[in-house]
């Protein structure tokens, strides 16, 4: 997830690339709509430069640490 780019995202086959998963290699996987429709106000809103979702230093992507606190934390708190 942290590696993601905004290249990875296919909206007109609706499909989202998976750079180095299991085994290394490069696959990829279904994207439902609604996703697609949340990733791109996602986009419009923070305007990332080279990864989807990145961290405090645009065009660095969000630490593996910063990731897992955020998605360790309950849904409602994440406001």
């Amino acid at each position: 997830m942290i590696s993601l780019k905004p290249c990875d995202i296919d909206s007109d086959r609706m499909q989202l690339k998976v750079r180095g998963g299991k085994g290394y290699k490069d696959r990829y996987t279904l994207l439902p709509k609604g996703l697609l429709e949340r990733l791109r106000e996602y986009y419009r809103y923070y305007r990332p430069k080279t990864y989807l979702f990145e961290g405090r230093t645009p065009g660095k992507p969000y630490s593996e640490k910063s990731a897992q606190c955020v998605l360790k934390k309950p849904w409602n708190a994440q406001g």
